[in-house]
């Protein structure tokens, strides 16, 4: 009888979830994208930006283009390039950590 009270509550739970209304995701695509990207950010008013990237992009200049931006807005970054493909729960750790250290508003993913 408890399994059914369960079942009947999610199911009316995720009834009522979808009668919310939601704001649709925006997509940036496309060439400049991360640029534009890194302009909302200055536009929400978030202060400070974690960069998460891998080392290679991090040093292959990929980034100028987005810091550029980021420092004509005002708006600070950290960089995390410590990335691995597959990255291992420590390499989350440290991304967090720093994440916290440097007290960033949001993250943004490269690559």
């Amino acid at each position: 009888m408890r399994i059914l009270y369960f079942k009947f509550r999610a199911l009316v739970v995720t009834w009522l979830l979808r009668l919310i209304p939601r704001n649709a995701p925006v997509v940036y695509k496309g060439a400049g994208s991360a640029i534009a990207l890194a302009e909302q950010v200055a536009i929400l008013g978030l202060g400070k930006l974690l960069i998460v990237t891998d080392e290679f992009l991090a040093n292959s200049g990929i980034l100028d283009g987005i810091k550029q931006q980021l420092d004509k807005d005002g708006v600070a970054y950290a960089i995390f390039d410590g990335v691995l493909p597959d990255p291992s729960f420590d390499q989350v750790q440290a991304g967090e950590a720093l994440l916290r250290t440097e007290r960033c508003d949001a993250v943004m993913a490269v690559g």
